[in-house]
């Protein structure tokens, strides 16, 4: 008995785990001049922001699939309150 609370526990993290981490599908739904209350509205809320410059980033850690444990980083740049770029993180640069 013990050991099926234990895995109806470990299913629930689970679940929890992968419905608070965004699809890496959503970022098609970003466009070129979108505000920072739009993006969010899209993608949710970051996973943290950044600033270089002019630009202020919107960081999100996505899935690539279902049933994927690891995440890849996003981001969204604006610059004066609009998407000006947004991409992988590391193709960002």
């Amino acid at each position: 008995m013990k050991s099926a609370s234990v895995l109806v526990s470990l299913v629930l993290a689970a679940m929890l785990l992968v419905g608070c981490a965004t699809s890496a599908k959503k970022i098609a739904d970003v466009r070129i001049g979108m505000t920072k209350a739009e993006v969010i509205q899209t993608l949710g809320e970051p996973s943290g922001y950044g600033a270089e410059g002019p630009d202020t980033y919107l960081n999100y850690s996505m899935l690539e699939a279902v049933g994927d444990w690891d995440h890849t980083k996003y981001s969204v740049v604006l610059r004066n309150g609009q998407v000006v770029k947004y991409g992988r993180f590391d193709q960002l640069k």
